[in-house]
């Protein structure tokens, strides 16, 4: 696999995390649904997350691990969901 590939395969890892995070919040709680609300939100305080901060890996990052809004901490899991694809997106692709 080439540089490019490899970095496909990394941010489709990346973009899977993102949603199985989503749906690992949003399933077990009653009312909340995949599909609505369409954007991802900050469970505190309820603010949609903006598209720049929601990048898979980079948003964590660039926001320290907390809400933009409300300061409110971004659990180390989310970053961990992405993570853990994207690596085995990367593993998969060889």
């Amino acid at each position: 696999m080439d540089m490019f590939w490899g970095a496909i395969m990394v941010v489709l890892g990346g973009v899977a995390g993102s949603f199985a995070s989503a749906a690992i919040y949003r399933i077990p709680h009653d009312g909340l649904s995949l599909i609505r609300p369409l954007r991802s939100f900050c469970p505190a305080c309820r603010h949609f997350v903006r598209w720049h901060d929601n990048l898979p890996i980079l948003g964590w990052i660039l926001l320290r691990g907390k809400c933009r809004d409300c300061k409110a901490p971004i659990g180390v899991s989310y970053i961990g969901h992405e993570l853990t694809l994207a690596l085995a997106f990367w593993v998969a692709g060889f």
